[in-house]
């Protein structure tokens, strides 16, 4: 363990560093960047967004928030960095504690109006205050989440820390050796456990069927007051990514069922159709000749999400019901009257990929409640797997790197790590020459990318799950009409494109001076400057020429210059409350349609833009067309192959014939002797130095030097 944490914390180092030399960031903000993205591919926090407040005399830091919508739990978020790169630091209770009461000191300030007003009306601190105050009275938690490099002594237990403005308040660490655990398993999240033991009511099963593989179907009765408190402790990492959306109690469905809670708790299990679970194991005990539930790993509801939400949040909710008795209060359901039929299905995950499968199955023919077909919204539908199938063969033009490459797509959490297990150092050279970890994307980013090209940023915005669905349900759609229907080259080459657009906005816009003079909102302004460019576009009949895009592999600076103009104006628009006029924050101006109604008034210039940056719509069939074909033609060699494809004994001619003129230690004589070395199983050269090495050949072919000759 201690060799894998000093090489994953050596790697995570080597990103920051790469990533804040590229944008020009300080090292907290690209730390906070990559573990945004982690945890945010995992489910664990939506939506992390960079907005740093600092006040050192009154000992209050901030680095960032989210708030999950779904849970209503608002997170404040703090970097700690260490400066020893190269060697495991130990963080200490007090330590953690002291990070925790900064965060705890700005939630519990943000909400007052004394110290908003006391902040300056343009600064990241005072937006961030604004939409919590906005929201403070859906909050039904808050929490405090440290995101380190440093490794949480053993003796560092559960934390206490303070309620904000009387809610349950809770301290959350990400250190080094988690984030690893994360990033290397193959989960879709982060295992875990939930502990039913300490229940006040015992959750009972019956064995209903096993297969012979060791998988067993339990059918049981989850008590309502058990459901609601894990529901509470762990909450979406709960549910299936498939069935998070939680459609609010304004839906027919969850008004019934909330009705229900409140009228009749007794039928409330004769009337609802259940749970359907899952788990990786489970231990269950016998107390007095019944079946009972002490704990489940990786506990996942597969079908149940409305049902599990609806009877967390009815006692939390205001208001209540009029009968011919009076008014019954929400916050009074008695949840102890009330009980759930459950279908617990505990899998055989040494069978990793009929556990993936089969667990894609139980979702797919569960009895669902609202019109949800989580099936198609998985890993395992035919979509994801045609973006896997493209990814792995397709090969992107030779851009500015000099070789070509492929994007990595990862239809299900780690894939890209465990196909880099086991490889040899010739291999593993090879494996991140073709698929760069820049260039690895998943569900989430897909989503996200998509989304923005659709002309949507305020979907974007409000999150994960919506954005997912946006997509997900035009998908759908086309798999739906026509069975045989299949994503194909055409589709994935302007994906790519996509994605190189919002990548290289994104490190634009870090670079730009507006954005230094004054972080924060840079997840808005990038989303919404390039639906506002192509929306401004699409009125003049043009749009953004993806295949030329794709062709090059990169954005020009003049299609990326304009567009980062145009998110320095929405920015600065976005944060004036005078043009928010009705919204009083930001993050809940750019989460609504009207936001982005309003947005789409703002005049921008885009005169400047023009071909080949943008094309009319017929030239961009055709484009596209000639595109498809000469991607079909051609076949590229990696510079690796291109090493390989000269015999070792030539490789070692030229290294002879070099050190006439050069000496031994010179890259002339030593890396050819190297590449020599490497068709013996020799150590791979990097990727500098092949593309080095491949030049040092060619310039001794012009020069006269011929294989054979001495």
């Amino acid at each position: 363990m201690a060799s894998d944490l000093f090489d994953f914390k050596e790697e995570l180092h080597q990103d920051i560093a790469l990533d804040a030399a590229i944008a020009e960031l300080y090292p907290d903000e690209s730390f906070f960047d990559l573990v945004s993205s982690i945890l945010g591919d995992a489910g664990i926090v939506d939506g992390m967004e960079y907005a740093p407040y600092r006040d050192s005399t009154r000992k209050i830091k901030i680095d960032g928030f989210s708030w999950n919508e779904l849970e209503k739990v608002f997170s404040g978020v703090i970097i700690h960095l260490g400066d020893e790169p190269l060697n495991i630091e130990t963080i200490s209770r007090k330590e953690i504690e002291g990070f925790g009461k900064r965060v705890f000191k700005y939630l519990s300030e943000a909400t007052s109006r004394l110290f908003r007003d006391s902040l300056d009306v343009s600064s990241v601190g005072k937006n961030t205050a604004d939409f919590l105050s906005s929201i403070q009275s859906e909050v039904l938690k808050y929490r405090v989440i440290l995101i380190t490099d440093s490794v949480v002594s053993d003796r560092v237990k559960n934390i206490q820390i303070e309620a904000v403005n009387e809610m349950p308040t809770s301290i959350e660490v990400w250190d080094l050796e988690r984030l690893m655990k994360l990033v290397q398993s193959a989960h879709e999240t982060e295992e875990f456990t939930v502990d039913f033991s300490t229940s006040a009511q015992n959750v009972q099963v019956i064995e209903a069927s096993r297969l012979p593989n060791g998988s067993v179907t339990y059918m049981g009765i989850m008590p309502a007051t058990v459901l609601a408190k894990i529901y509470g402790d762990y909450g979406q990492r709960l549910l299936e990514s498939n069935v998070r959306t939680f459609l609010d109690f304004r839906a027919g469905p969850n008004k019934a069922m909330k009705q229900g809670l409140v009228l009749e708790p007794e039928k409330f299990f004769s009337y609802n159709n259940g749970l359907t679970i899952t788990a990786s194991s489970a231990s269950i005990e016998n107390i007095n000749g019944v079946s009972v539930i002490r704990d489940l790993d990786n506990m996942q509801i597969v079908n149940g999400g409305q049902t599990t939400a609806t009877i967390y949040f009815t006692p939390n909710e205001l208001g209540g019901l009029d009968t011919e008795q009076g008014k019954l209060l929400y916050r009074d359901v008695d949840l102890s009257k009330v009980s759930v039929q459950m279908k617990l299905t505990v899998m055989n995950v040494d069978d990793f990929e009929f556990a993936n499968n089969y667990k894609a199955d139980i979702s797919r023919f569960a009895n669902f409640q609202t019109a949800v077909n989580a099936g198609d919204l998985s890993s395992n539908s035919p979509f994801h797997k045609d973006i896997e199938r493209l990814s792995r063969r397709t090969s992107m033009p030779i851009g500015e790197l000099g070789f070509p490459t492929k994007w990595f797509y990862e239809r299900a959490r780690g894939q890209y790590s465990t196909k880099k297990r086991g490889l040899s150092a010739v291999g593993l050279k090879k494996f991140t020459q073709e698929f760069p970890k820049a260039q690895v994307f998943t569900k989430d980013m897909l989503n996200k990318y998509e989304v923005t090209w659709q002309m949507q940023p305020h979907i974007v915005k409000k999150g994960t799950t919506p954005a997912r669905n946006f997509l997900m349900s035009q998908i759908k759609a086309n798999y739906s009409k026509d069975p045989s229907y299949r994503v194909e080259t055409d589709y994935f080459q302007d994906l790519i494109s996509k994605m190189i657009l919002f990548k290289e906005v994104d490190k634009a816009v870090l670079k730009s001076d507006w954005y230094k003079a004054e972080s924060g909102l840079k997840a808005e302004a990038v989303t919404y400057s390039i639906a506002l460019v192509r929306k401004t576009l699409i009125a003049k009949g043009l749009d953004i020429n993806l295949a030329h895009i794709y062709q090059k592999q990169t954005t020009s600076d003049q299609l990326k210059n304009t567009i980062v103009e145009v998110a320095g104006v929405i920015r600065r628009n976005i944060m004036n409350s005078q043009f928010r006029a009705g919204s009083g924050n930001v993050s809940e101006f750019c989460r609504n349609e009207n936001g982005w109604k309003r947005i789409q008034m703002i005049d921008i210039d885009i005169d400047s833009l023009m071909y080949p940056d943008v094309v009319n719509s017929d030239e961009q069939k055709e484009i596209e067309a000639e595109m498809e074909q000469v991607g079909e033609a051609s076949a590229h060699m990696s510079d690796y192959e291109k090493v390989m494809a000269v015999p070792a004994d030539e490789w070692q001619k030229l290294a002879s014939h070099n050190l006439r003129s050069y000496r031994l230690e010179s890259p002339q004589v030593n890396l050819p002797s190297k590449c020599a070395q490497m068709h013996r199983g020799g150590r791979a050269l990097t990727e500098k130095q092949l593309g080095f090495v491949l030049k040092i050949y060619d310039e001794a072919k012009s020069a006269g030097f011929e294989y054979g000759r001495t």
